[in-house]
């Protein structure tokens, strides 16, 4: 299934240089997309899930771990860009800028529907409640 990158369903969408960054919903997760700036015929974006976040900055100095540098590398073959070093650090640290987003992102609306909490009966001027 294609997503539309960025539109009128993306939480907010702005550019970072050579790079476009937005906030929106995969599978219903929340996600952090990046693709380039300048369109190119099969270029693809490097989507990080939230689910999947913690596996690119420390968690206490937030600097990033060597995953995030291979995903980079790997990511700018997606986009149809060259991975060289100085593009790759240009990645790296965008994603470190932005992780802070991606992680105060709220839920998808309507996702967290859990349904009727109770049943509630009343007959007989009796009011029954079955809690779930």
């Amino acid at each position: 299934m294609g997503v539309i990158l960025g539109g009128p369903k993306a939480r907010e969408t702005w550019p970072r240089g050579e790079f476009v960054c937005s906030l929106q919903y995969y599978e219903g997760e929340e996600a952090l997309f990046i693709w380039p700036r300048r369109k190119t015929d099969g270029a693809g974006a490097w989507v990080i899930p939230l689910s999947r976040a913690y596996e690119y900055a420390d968690s206490r100095s937030g600097d990033a771990l060597p995953q995030l540098i291979e995903a980079a590398g790997h990511a700018l073959g997606v986009m149809k860009m060259q991975p060289m070093r100085s593009t790759i650090k240009t990645l790296v640290g965008i994603v470190l800028d932005e992780l802070p987003r991606l992680i105060e992102m709220r839920p998808e609306p309507g996702d967290h529907n859990p349904g009727p909490q109770a049943d509630v009966d009343i007959r007989d001027n009796q009011i029954k409640v079955v809690l779930h």
